[in-house]
């Protein structure tokens, strides 16, 4: 929904009017074609969203836009999942699922780093011959 929107909105510069514009025309199955759910249930959200946080959603365009110009909305789709309308499950999100490596989950993204930091500083540490080793081989 936050996808389609910005769309519209990314030159708004947060206009009331071009918001309410936007959101009149939004909830159409043409919009919903090109994402991973059908448009039958990208339609259901899209009602559902607009039908209980229009007011809320209004409000959140209006200040991003207003705040800033950039090339996507990840960062207004992450506030508004998680502090307004929280229903948005980890993972399920735009911003998630473009940040997760393919075939891994975001935990599991993040658990493999972690393991693969401690793996290269251990063999850092293990790497490294002692001082006096080294100046022996030197001579």
């Amino acid at each position: 929904v936050l996808q389609e929107l910005h769309k519209k909105l990314a030159d708004s510069q947060g206009r009331k009017k071009l918001i309410e514009a936007a959101l009149r025309g939004l909830c159409n199955t043409d919009n919903f074609v090109i994402y991973r759910h059908s448009p039958p249930k990208m339609m259901k959200a899209c009602s559902f969203i607009l039908d209980n946080y229009r007011d809320e959603l209004t409000s959140s365009l209006q200040s991003f836009y207003k705040k800033y110009k950039v090339k996507d909305n990840l960062k207004l789709q992450k506030e508004f999942c998680d502090s307004t309308v929280k229903l948005c499950l980890p993972g399920q999100r735009d911003a998630d699922i473009r940040m997760a490596p393919e075939g891994m989950t975001v935990d599991e993204a993040n658990q493999k780093l972690a393991e693969d930091m401690g793996t290269m500083q251990s063999q850092q540490q293990t790497d490294i011959p002692p001082k006096a080793q080294t100046d022996r081989d030197e001579l």
